[in-house]
């Protein structure tokens, strides 16, 4: 009898135990994720997007990078193609709209529709509406298009003014194709207004290549800025020239040195000026380059000493690139 009742007891004590010991495994096991973590909803109103990070901050901003992706992924595969003639000149240009596009989206109007969160991380649902992602681009284009149409102003001809006028609207063409990508990609059609703007854009750009021509005066003295500058003005297509008939824009390039001794040292400040002037004299733009050296009781060596500076900040960098950024700033 005695044995019996111990066994029994041994029975529920291994019962007790088994119970207890789920229950603790129960209490550190992982919660079970909702299914929206692997498996978004879809449809075809709305992009959908998962993000996961170690606060709800971080797993926000990761599910909208992810959704930006998602809206690249899209445009990717489209390919815009400008078809440009006139007269018997014709081009295609091919555009692939994936590169920056997803940059210039203003993604407003995301919504945040479900979380979830382990002991490590949290994870953040949210949401797109096409239409209202469609809107914002619309809206977005027509402003910008307004400002594309005005700079586009009938020239009075296709030249070198003309061309540094169409390279200042770069970046907001760059800005105008994007939407019309990113609206073509989600409606099938894009703007016939703003493609026909970025036509003219485009065969304008392309009919200043013969015609871009600019006077280089080199007023440094010195050979390898004069072959530098030269170069760097052919990578645009700009022909330089000294006899061009009439008036034609014109780059100056002027150095300036200062030079002052201190005991045995002579100090050397170097700066090189370039000025972007007009047919008509007024100037286009114009930016400065400065460096300075020592040389011990020669003042010929510290200035060359700052001409090789110079040269190298120089070659660093496009003049025309340069020239153009702080024109338009």
């Amino acid at each position: 009898m005695a044995l019996r009742l111990f066994f029994l007891l041994c029975c529920g004590w291994l019962l007790a135990g088994c119970a207890s010991m789920d229950s603790y495994l129960k209490k550190f096991q992982p919660p079970e994720l909702p299914v929206w973590v692997e498996s978004p909803p879809s449809d075809q109103m709305t992009l959908y997007s998962v993000g996961q990070g170690y606060s709800l901050i971080q797993a926000e901003e990761n599910a909208r990078h992810s959704l930006a992706a998602q809206i690249q992924n899209i445009i990717a595969s489209k390919e815009e193609v400008y078809v440009i003639q006139d007269g018997d000149y014709s081009n295609q240009y091919f555009r692939h709209k994936s590169e920056n596009t997803v940059s210039t989206l203003i993604l407003s109007g995301i919504k945040v529709i479900k979380t979830a969160n382990t002991s490590d991380n949290f994870y953040v649902l949210i949401s797109l509406d096409k239409q209202t992602m469609i809107n914002q681009q619309n809206d977005q284009l027509a402003i910008e298009l307004e400002t594309l149409k005005n700079g586009l102003a009938a020239p009075a001809e296709l030249d070198f003014e003309h061309w540094w006028q169409l390279m200042g609207l770069a970046e907001l063409v760059a800005s105008v194709e994007a939407k019309v990508a990113t609206i073509k990609a989600f409606t099938g059609s894009a703007p016939l207004e703003a493609q026909e703007a970025l036509t003219v854009y485009h065969r304008d750009l392309q009919g200043t290549a013969s015609n871009r021509q600019l006077r280089f005066s080199n007023r440094t003295q010195s050979k390898e800025l004069d072959t530098l500058i030269r170069s760097q003005l052919e990578t645009h297509g700009v022909a330089v020239g000294r006899g061009f008939w009439g008036a034609q824009p014109e780059l100056e390039m002027n150095v300036e040195y200062r030079s002052q001794t201190i005991q045995q040292e002579v100090h050397t400040d170097g700066l090189i000026r370039v000025v972007l002037k007009g047919k008509s004299g007024g100037v286009l733009a114009q930016r400065e380059w400065r460096a300075d050296a020592v040389a011990l009781e020669d003042s010929r060596q510290s200035q060359q000493r700052v001409n090789k500076k110079l040269h190298r900040q120089l070659s660093q960098e496009n003049i025309i690139d340069q020239l153009l950024k702080v024109s338009h700033e």
